[in-house]
């Protein structure tokens, strides 16, 4: 092989491309499952508890996670409320 071969397939590989959602930041397009956060007691664990199970009652599906803290927030700062 001589060296402009060498600079032409420089960089290409040929492995299977990429899936659709690779690389997209998503659950929902990752082979690894989710996890439940675990819960320490302190308030933002408590939150992130909720806002996973809230994810998952949706399937995962990307462009929601922030409704689903906002809403897990304001759910547990109502509890704490009328404990109160």
């Amino acid at each position: 092989m001589d060296r402009n071969q060498d600079r032409k397939t420089a960089g290409t590989s040929k492995s299977k491309p990429a899936s659709p959602a690779a690389g997209k930041g998503n659950i929902a397009g990752s082979m690894v499952a989710p996890v439940v956060p675990k819960d320490d007691g302190s308030r933002e664990a408590r939150i992130a508890r909720e806002a996973y199970y809230r994810a998952e009652r949706r399937g995962f599906a990307p462009g929601k996670e922030l409704d689903d803290w906002l809403e897990a927030e304001r759910e547990l700062e109502q509890s704490q409320a009328a404990k109160h």
